[in-house]
């Protein structure tokens, strides 16, 4: 399908995030290109840093459910101020269930490398973030991404049972053989397969609650 000059002045299809940009894979997702990242901050998720006063002393992530960023695939230049304020920036992740019909999650994936790509040319420093749901998922959920970048992942959402921690630890070791990242970032309950891995652990948007509530 040819894209019409109308259909671009409408921006019906968000043509800032992939005009101009290499694209990567059978999906052709935009291209993350690897950066010098130095983790030397505490994150908060998104909906909690839109009104934290000291911005610049901490990092951002997106780890939390999607409506609460939503906002960016909507309207990305109303949050480039701020997010360019944060010490740091981790990726969007839209949300990729083992039963969500295949096309969304392709698209969910497209999103997460669209919006990280258009950050990073607008001069943030920002950090991909990895997902995946099931083994089908692997055909796609690692294009995008340069080797050798610093990656984040998460276990939120990752549900209760062996099948779903067989296909987490999968793709954690797919990840590992196809991206070859030089550090990895957590978020979530790590698994005990990979305690001895050397991952960079970050507090979940459930943990900073559970802090605040002095649980």
């Amino acid at each position: 399908m040819k894209i019409n000059n109308e259909s671009l002045k409408r921006n019906t299809f968000k043509s800032q995030f992939f005009n101009g940009v290499n694209l990567a894979g059978s999906f052709e997702f935009p291209k993350v290109y690897k950066q010098s990242i130095k983790i030397d901050c505490d994150f908060l998720p998104f909906n909690i840093f839109r009104s934290y006063k000291n911005k610049s002393s901490v990092g951002v992530h997106f780890f939390i459910d999607d409506y609460h960023f939503e906002c960016l695939w909507q309207n990305i230049e109303k949050y480039i101020c701020m997010l360019r304020s944060a010490k740091l920036v981790i990726g969007p992740d839209f949300s990729l269930y083992q039963d969500m019909p295949k096309a969304l999650q392709i698209f969910n994936t497209y999103r997460n490398r669209a919006i990280t790509t258009y950050l990073q040319s607008r001069g943030i420093k920002i950090i991909p973030v990895i997902s995946w749901s099931d083994e089908d998922s692997f055909t796609w959920s690692f294009d995008g991404i340069e080797k050798g970048s610093v990656v984040a992942i998460s276990s939120n959402g990752v549900r209760k049972g062996e099948k779903s921690k067989e296909l987490f630890l999968k793709g954690f070791e797919k990840m590992k053989q196809i991206l070859k990242p030089i550090q990895i970032l957590f978020v979530g309950r790590v698994p005990k397969e990979l305690e001895t891995e050397p991952l960079v652990k970050i507090k979940s948007f459930s943990e900073i609650l559970k802090e605040k509530l002095g649980g």
